[in-house]
Formats: C-alpha cells, sequence, structure tokens
C-alpha cells in the first residue's frame, strides 16, 4: 500500500473568480484533503493564503491582506514555511510574470521534497516564442529548476522535452466536479424554456475565444431548419475592454437568440450543460479546455476547432471557420452520435498527479 502524501502546497490562481485553472486548483485541494493530507494554498496574484483544517469545507477560504507590501511579506512567509518537506505544485498561465518571479519562488521553497510546474495555457507556447533571447534563457533555466514538468497537451509537449527532458507529462486537467448541481438565475431558466436546442460557448471576454464564428455560425443554422435555436455565452474571470463591450452587442443582436451570462459557479455551469444540445468551442488556441470535458460528462455534443490536439471524438471544424462550423452543427443535429466522446475523454485524472508527487 503506497503512503499516503502528508503536505502537498499549491501555488497558483484560486477561486473566486472561477476559471479553467481556478476550478481545477479547487478540485484538486478538495481531493488532497479528502485523503487526509495537509494542503496549503499560495495564491500570488491576490496574495492570499489558506491551509486546510483536516476536513473538507465548502471552499478553502484564502485570507487577504490588508495592504499589498504586507501581503508580499505574507506571500514570502507563507512559501518558506509551506514549503518545508512537502510537494510544492505550481500552476502557470502563459508564463511572463511568472519567469520574472520563478527564482524567487525557487529560492524560497528550496526546501521543499518535491516541486511541480504545471502549464495550463494554450497560450503559452505563443508567449515562451515571442521572448527575447535574454528572457527566453531565464524560462529555460526556471523550467529546469522544477523536478517535474506537467502539460496539458501534446502539442506543449513537443516544445518542453527538449528542453527537459525525461521530465514532462501529459496530464489534462480535468477533475471530475461533484455531481451537485445549482439552480440556475430565473431569468436564464426563462430563456432555455423558449428553446427546441441549446447551444453553449464559455470562456473569458477575449478575441482568442472567437464568439464571432459562433454568433455567425449559428445564423447561417438558423436559415436551414424551423427549431429555435439560442446561444449561452458563459463568461468568466476577464472581459478585455477593448473587445468584450462590441463583441458582446454584436452577439446580442445578433439573429440567433442569446443570453451572456457572468460568473456562473461551476455546479450553476454543469446545471447548464446538462440542459444543452452542443457545446461550442471555437477558440483559436487553447490548453486543454475543462469545459470540453465537463461537457462530455454530461452526455452533450462537442464540437471544437482544430487550433490544438483536443479529445477523441470531438467534432472537429477549422478555426475561424463559421461556414464550416454550421456544417458541422447541422450534421451533428441530424446525428447525435457526432461529438460524443468516450468515457476515457472525461476520466479523473487525480491519480496520475498523485504518481508525479510520489516518483
Amino acid at each position: 500500500m503506497e503512503k499516503a502524501l502528508e503536505r502537498v502546497t499549491l501555488v497558483g490562481g484560486y477561486p473566486p473568480p472561477y476559471g479553467g485553472v481556478t476550478t481545477h486548483m479547487e478540485r484538486l485541494a478538495h481531493k488532497l484533503i479528502a485523503d487526509g493530507c495537509r494542503v496549503a494554498v499560495i495564491n500570488p496574484y491576490n496574495l492570499g493564503v489558506a491551509v486546510s483544517s483536516g476536513c473538507v469545507p465548502p471552499r478553502l477560504l484564502l485570507s487577504r491582506p490588508a495592504s499589498r507590501l504586507r501581503g508580499l511579506w505574507q506571500l514570502m512567509r507563507a512559501l518558506v514555511r509551506e514549503s518545508r518537506g512537502a510537494v510544492v505544485h505550481f500552476h502557470m498561465v502563459e508564463g511572463d510574470r511568472f519567469y520574472r518571479c520563478a527564482p524567487l519562488f525557487l529560492a524560497l521553497t528550496r526546501r521543499a521534497c518535491k516541486r511541480v510546474l504545471t502549464i495550463h495555457s494554450g497560450g503559452w507556447a505563443r508567449a515562451f516564442f515571442k521572448l527575447g533571447p535574454l528572457q527566453r534563457r531565464l524560462a529555460v533555466h526556471s523550467l529546469r529548476a522544477f523536478d517535474d514538468i506537467i502539460c496539458v497537451n501534446a502539442s506543449q509537449q513537443r516544445i518542453l522535452e527538449p528542453l527537459v527532458y525525461g521530465r514532462v507529462h501529459v496530464i489534462p486537467a480535468f477533475l471530475p466536479p461533484c455531481p451537485t448541481l445549482e439552480p440556475l438565475p430565473e431569468p436564464l431558466l426563462a430563456f432555455l424554456d423558449s428553446l427546441d436546442h441549446l447551444f453553449v460557448t464559455s470562456g473569458c471576454g477575449e478575441a482568442l475565444y472567437d464568439y464571432e464564428t459562433i454568433r455567425y455560425g449559428l445564423e447561417l443554422v438558423r436559415g436551414r431548419i424551423p427549431a429555435r435555436i439560442g446561444l449561452v455565452v458563459a463568461t468568466y474571470s476577464y472581459w478585455d475592454p477593448g473587445y468584450w463591450p462590441s463583441m458582446a452587442a454584436r452577439l446580442q443582436s445578433s439573429g440567433v437568440a442569446t443570453c451572456i451570462t457572468r460568473g456562473l459557479t461551476p455546479p450553476q455551469f454543469l446545471a447548464l450543460l446538462s440542459q444543452a444540445r452542443m457545446y461550442l468551442r471555437a477558440s483559436l488556441t487553447d490548453g486543454d479546455s475543462v469545459a470540453i470535458r465537463e461537457a462530455a460528462l454530461m452526455g452533450v455534443q462537442v464540437l471544437a476547432t482544430d487550433a490544438v490536439p483536443r479529445p477523441p471524438g470531438t467534432a472537429l471544424f477549422p478555426a475561424g471557420d463559421a461556414c464550416k462550423l454550421a456544417e458541422t452543427i447541422l450534421e451533428a443535429l441530424a446525428n447525435q452520435e457526432i461529438g460524443r466522446l468516450p468515457a476515457e475523454s472525461y476520466c479523473d485524472t487525480y491519480a496520475a498527479l498523485l504518481k508525479v508527487y510520489r516518483d
């Protein structure tokens, strides 16, 4: 029988707000706590710190500092204290700020028994290759200082493997959610009741999610079928002021009934998916879309761009091609097996993470 992990410290974004990375962090923390592990969470974005008390709470509540200077001091002390003899698991998005802070983070956690880094974002590769020579040298030096690196898709692995040979693992960032669903807001329920087919998409309010392709693709579909179709755009975390207001206006003036939500909780998002016919992902890049796997878990057909490797069974269409998206939607409406993901596409990756921690 394997010895239970005693201490794990998670460093990265933690909810609120909810997004793919922060939801993953919360579910991982709760699984570790349920296994009897002492878990510390350190959020360098808002300088919050929390330590588990031995039982699974509804949510680890991170203490917030009274001032930024005090918060930085608290964060550094927590990194030193909570890394001694622990597995320290860092979670990175694109990496720009992380590389600048990595030397300090690595120095403060030098007494950890193991340091692991997960790279989540689909934009990581683009950001990495945009670095100047000196910055890239610093990034590579930082990456090599970790005992293991976890990436979430094979395209990231191909870039990382020559840099940190033998220490790169591909583990999708999906941990099954608690099956409890939360009631949806009444206005959203009324919207759903007016439809024959519900389409759902989700993401931050940024151009890389390419909501325009979904908007136009569904308008093409609407002209081809008599059914009442509608779209819910579940947004979270960040809304680009130079992009989102005009895109939101275009979505809501579309010929397809559209409802935009902000900051649904994970149980509410699952409740929304349970009502959907299809989940659409038009992103121009991606890490590993947790929402795709959640949609598959809820039995929803999944259509996504071919911009990055997708789970087996995903119905693919070229990024930015609204006409091809419309064709794929019509095919999936006629054949409910299109876009159905096999069960292994949404299996629990917790055991794979534990193996990295222990090896």
